[in-house]
């Protein structure tokens, strides 16, 4: 749900993130969110 958003609101940031973002989800999902909210 949260690479979904990302790359939904940021396509060019996010599709260069999903690869690290999906290895480090734990770590960056609680930041991200309130982020993107």
């Amino acid at each position: 749900a949260v690479l979904v958003f990302g790359v939904a609101l940021h396509p060019a940031h996010r599709y260069q993130s999903i690869p690290f973002r999906a290895n480090s989800i734990p770590l960056l999902q609680p930041p991200e969110l309130p982020f993107f909210l």
